[in-house]
């Protein structure tokens, strides 16, 4: 006899999960592209000043990497999801994913004090 298991949970459009409110797409969108837009021209507004002056738009980056943190965290927290929006995430996620967050946009942040155009 064949014995067949039934998946934990089932796929498709009817998978039982809640779909996520606007302001949830809002939060998703700005933890994802949406900041790393704003991140990227920041910085290259940054790129235009002289080397290692630091200035409100330096504030404005940091605050931008920051805001996405937090808006990752919203997500985690509120809607149980991962940067991508497709998997439940967990804290060690949002562990990793703030590390990520940090050290690239530490790196592009240095890079762009460095240069100037």
């Amino acid at each position: 006899m064949t014995h067949t298991s039934v998946p934990s949970s089932p796929r498709g459009p009817g998978d039982g999960r809640q779909p996520i409110s606007p302001v949830g797409c809002l939060i998703q969108f700005a933890s994802g592209f949406g900041g790393f837009a704003v991140i990227v021209l920041i910085w290259v507004t940054i790129i235009r000043e002289p080397p290692w002056t630091f200035t409100f738009k330096d504030i404005l980056y940091w605050a931008t990497a920051f805001g996405m943190i937090a808006a990752r965290h919203v997500s985690l927290v509120r809607y149980g999801l991962d940067d991508s929006g497709a998997e439940p995430a967990t804290g060690r996620a949002l562990g990793r994913s703030t590390l990520v967050l940090l050290v690239f946009d530490g790196l592009l942040w240095c890079i762009g004090q460095s240069v100037h155009l």
